[in-house]
């Protein structure tokens, strides 16, 4: 007898219960003494992964949200889930939208996993308000903690 490969997917809790984890990586590492990426990173991959599990929930299929279209595009993912309707439960005020967009260039080409030259000689002029970022985050993932449940 031969097993053969499985296939796991996710369901939106458990999109949420990671997005979660990485909001509370975030937190735990501090930009105060010096440039890191890393809670630029956790909290854009928490933003991700929420919009993710909300659009789950929608029956968006998971490859759509793997595709090169979507992938790790928060704004396109943000678009999509405005589309499903997302505003009933979590609509980002301007500054949060705004900031997304600011964190979505440099987070789309994962310039807070690899070191980037250019962006150092500037000094990280280009970052986004990490706080913004952090309650967009914080709000969205409460915002749809019960959906996701419910759906699982």
């Amino acid at each position: 007898m031969q097993l053969e490969p499985g296939v796991v997917n996710l369901t939106p809790m458990g999109f949420h219960k990671f997005a979660e984890d990485f909001l509370a990586a975030a937190t735990v590492v501090s930009p105060a003494t010096g440039y890191t990426p890393v809670p630029y990173y956790c909290t854009c991959r928490a933003l991700e992964l929420g919009l993710k599990a909300f659009l789950l929930c929608k029956q968006v299929p998971i490859d759509t949200l793997k595709s090169r279209q979507y992938g790790h595009d928060l704004v396109a993912l943000l678009d999509l889930a405005r589309a499903h309707e997302i505003e009933g439960l979590w609509c980002p005020s301007g500054s949060e939208s705004a900031e997304i967009g600011v964190a979505n260039g440099c987070y789309e080409e994962k310039g807070f996993e690899y070191f980037q030259v250019g962006r150092a000689v500037r000094g990280y002029s280009d970052l986004p308000n990490l706080d913004i970022l952090k309650m967009a985050a914080t709000t969205l993932l409460g915002s749809i903690r019960q959906l996701t449940r419910d759906v699982s």
